[in-house]
């Protein structure tokens, strides 16, 4: 599984070289199909609905516990290259300037503009629930891009547990399978954000993780 994972960010990297070389959106063959890096992002999501699962269904600790040695695993590596991305957007600023991408200039600009909204919103990693219309420097991308789906697992981290409380049985689990169907049905009439970095516009591939992982334990007889 950790192998798989390595191979779907490979993938999503390759699909950023192929973007940021001036590639056309259209490209032959099977090139047209791994630019396609959203797949390898529902497949990522999938899996990390398993191992939240097993990690779960392994650990005696309370609800709190679990997301406190989350956020501590991805917090501070998320925020240093977070202060880090600043000067550096700067410099980024400054170069679309020199080249005439005035509308490059002003997107980062914004950025800066809200600099301190921005740095709150990632200091709690949910900078990713923000909507397009409540952010329009684009909170989930704001100065470190990558960034929105640090928030989007913090998320998954926070949700993961009470659903698990909820699910002791399989009727339960059926239940929140249906209460997790309403919410990608209902999703469609929340506020837009940036990159699908709220939880409810990837919620059914963690379900599915999980779903995955209730199967894996049946067949394994456990």
């Amino acid at each position: 599984m950790e192998g798989l994972r390595a191979v779907l960010a490979l993938w999503v990297f390759f699909c950023h070289v192929i973007l940021y070389c001036g590639y056309p959106r259209v490209l032959p063959g099977p090139i047209e199909f791994f630019r396609a890096a959203w797949h390898a992002l529902d497949v990522f999501i999938i899996i990390a609905g398993f191992a939240m699962w097993y990690a779960l269904d392994h650990s005696n600790d309370k609800y709190f516990r679990y997301p406190g040695k989350r956020f501590f695993r991805l917090f501070p590596l998320m925020f240093l290259l977070f202060l880090v991305a600043i000067p550096i957007a700067k410099l980024e600023m400054e170069g679309a300037a020199i080249l005439g991408q005035t509308a490059s200039v002003a997107h980062i600009q914004s950025w800066f503009d809200w600099m301190w909204a921005h740095i709150g919103l990632h200091a709690v990693m949910l900078h990713g629930v923000v909507p397009k219309a409540s952010s329009p420097s684009g909170a989930p991308w704001a100065f470190l891009p990558p960034a929105w789906f640090v928030s989007n697992v913090w998320q998954f981290y926070l949700v993961a547990p009470f659903m698990f409380m909820l699910n002791k049985s399989q009727a339960k689990f059926i239940t929140l399978g249906f209460g997790c169907a309403a919410i990608v049905w209902f999703r469609h009439y929340l506020p837009p954000v940036g990159t699908g970095a709220f939880l409810p516009f990837h919620i059914e591939y963690l379900f599915i993780g999980a779903c995955s992982y209730k199967l894996f334990k049946l067949f394994a007889g456990h």
